[in-house]
């Protein structure tokens, strides 16, 4: 049985609702909940989660094959159009039900690398712990980003050059 646009429409529909509830009960906050679509400026799928007091946005996806660059993208533009500090991406994992609160909980999240230090190291990066300057995955050497510092898309990384570079790696 193929999915149409209405039964993927509901899918995604069941699966945000089944997280906004298991982030409701795991966070024991009423307050999150499954936001309604905003159109253009859509600003994720999630709303009432903090992080030290700040807003986290939650995308949602439910596909049958996972796209993570693209879907990756939207949750970092929803957090910007939401002004939320941190951005989160969570999507079905195929096999594992949503009638359970153990099944919901053992979904997947992901985010970058950068958004993961910026979220153990209180909402700072890099060495002058700017808030601001998580790249994005799709723009991670554009000069001149808002969201960049300085000298960020060509920083060295200490203790490694091109000797230490595995092969394939580059």
């Amino acid at each position: 049985m193929s999915r149409t646009n209405r039964s993927a429409r509901a899918a995604g529909a069941r699966f945000e609702s089944a997280v906004a509830r298991y982030f409701a009960w795991a966070l024991q906050d009423e307050r999150v909940e499954r936001r309604h679509l905003s159109g253009a400026q859509d600003r994720g799928d999630i709303t009432g989660l903090l992080f030290e007091g700040r807003r986290v946005v939650i995308e949602c996806k439910d596909t049958a094959r996972p796209n993570l660059a693209e879907h990756t993208r939207e949750a970092e533009v929803e957090a910007e159009n939401d002004g939320a500090a941190h951005w989160a991406l969570v999507h079905k994992r195929h096999g594992i039900g949503l009638n359970t609160l153990p099944a919901i909980g053992a979904q997947w999240v992901t985010i970058t690398l950068a958004e993961y230090a910026k979220l153990i190291n209180h909402g700072h990066i890099g060495p002058d712990n700017q808030q601001e300057g998580t790249p994005t995955m799709n723009q991670p050497n554009q000069p001149n980003q808002p969201n960049q510092p300085d000298g960020y898309e060509n920083m060295p990384l200490p203790g490694f050059d091109d000797e230490n570079t595995q092969e394939g790696e580059q």
